[in-house]
């Protein structure tokens, strides 16, 4: 689920979790960045039209052995803009290694509510098919460090996403998520449901439209519309931009695959 800058977060849909009181707000859209850094760690299956970034549902395809993609991504989820990295690898033909860093800032607040953020994730897919259904499993651990230590605000997050892909017949794509998460910050404890929905539509051989819609329970469902263009062989560019829980969201980068 949203691994890439949220990924690979991954549905990952968004990580929009109930607060403490006070600072539900600027929290969840922290939980967001995170997700958003995550879920650029979507990669290729090799001949096939998988999901890929800007989408931040995830999909039911590994990168194959000893295969790989490589991403760069800025976003912004509302409340906090940053860059991020993130690397997708092929341990085998069903299972695939996850990594991501990003750095983020809140809107208007100075050098001093800078926010690192780390992931790992782990994606399964025993059942690939290039036409039909596919199935498999994602998990992920995150973390959450702001610049100022005192606040004791890190944040740590597990999540578990079952994903499902199908391959229609005339080249779309449509992807489901389903998962739960849950979260520790400063001592507190909490978990959520979500899910994702996407749909991946060709509109040349080098460009294709996406569509998502994405939710997770103590927030409002959300939305994406993205683009993504073929630039080389090994090389896309893409972009994409909605609303989460009431906020404007972005993400725009590029991915090469190795």
């Amino acid at each position: 689920m949203p691994t890439h800058p949220g990924r690979n977060p991954g549905p990952a849909p968004r990580r929009l979790l109930a607060a403490r009181p006070g600072c539900e707000a600027s929290r969840n859209r922290s939980i967001l960045s995170a997700a958003l850094m995550m879920l650029t760690a979507c990669t290729l299956t090799g001949g096939s039209a998988w999901a890929e970034s800007p989408m931040l549902v995830d999909d039911a395809a590994t990168s194959g052995r000893g295969r790989g993609n490589l991403e760069t991504a800025g976003f912004d989820d509302g409340s906090h803009h940053g860059m991020g990295a993130s690397l997708a690898y092929g341990l085998s033909e069903t299972l695939e290694l996850q990594l991501a860093l990003a750095a983020s800032r809140a809107h208007g607040q100075g050098t001093d509510a800078r926010m690192a953020h780390g992931g790992l994730g782990m994606k399964w897919v025993p059942w690939q098919t290039e036409a039909g259904l596919a199935a498999g499993l994602l998990l992920q651990y995150y973390a959450l460090r702001p610049d100022d230590k005192e606040d004791g605000d890190d944040e740590h997050g597990r999540s578990a996403d079952l994903l499902l892909s199908w391959q229609q017949p005339h080249g779309s794509l449509l992807h489901l998520n389903l998962g739960h998460e849950w979260t520790r910050t400063a001592g507190e404890a909490e978990d959520a449901t979500r899910w994702g929905l996407g749909l991946d539509l060709p509109l040349s051989e080098t460009s294709s439209l996406t569509l998502e819609r994405f939710g997770q329970t103590h927030a409002w469902p959300g939305y994406q519309i993205g683009l993504r263009h073929l630039a080389s062989e090994a090389l896309k560019l893409y972009g994409a931009a909605g609303r989460s829980d009431g906020v404007a969201i972005w993400n725009l980068g590029l991915s090469w695959e190795f």
